[in-house]
């Protein structure tokens, strides 16, 4: 069975806590969402091919990877300043705190997308047992 709540939004959240005394609230990212954002990170170069000017469009994976990132946070309790003054959480405040803590850009993404490390740990070791379990008994090739 599938539980899918068709009023969710992609700006609405869930809090989780990332460590001790920092709490995130998680955004969604929906297939359509993730299709508006690649838009957005889609770039246009000009490039010489026989010796002719021709427009390229490819996707800026840097700045898809930072878009991702901005969706996936909403918003966060315990980001602070030296003087303990929470800051707000803007697009610019998110980009310098993934820069000084990338794994947290990495884990709200991830737990955007519903991969979080618990759904990750149980995949991997339903494939231990799969690779190693084969109800105790050698397989005979004759038969």
């Amino acid at each position: 069975m599938i539980i899918v709540d068709i009023n969710k939004k992609d700006t609405d959240g869930e809090w989780k806590e990332f460590m001790p005394g920092l709490e995130i609230c998680i955004r969604p990212i929906f297939r359509s969402t993730y299709h508006r954002l690649r838009d957005e990170a889609t770039v246009e170069e000009v490039v010489i091919e026989n010796g002719k000017e021709v427009k390229k469009t490819k996707i800026d994976p840097k700045l898809l990877e930072t878009l991702n990132a901005r969706q996936a946070v909403g918003d966060w309790k315990g980001v602070v300043d030296k003087k303990k003054k929470p800051l707000p959480c803007t697009d610019e405040i998110k980009d310098i705190v993934f820069d000084r803590m990338p794994g947290l850009a990495v884990w709200a993404v991830a737990e955007a997308n519903g991969a979080g490390i618990c759904v990750v740990k149980e995949k991997e070791a339903r494939a231990k047992n799969l690779r190693s379990s084969h109800g105790g008994k050698k397989s005979d090739p004759k038969a």
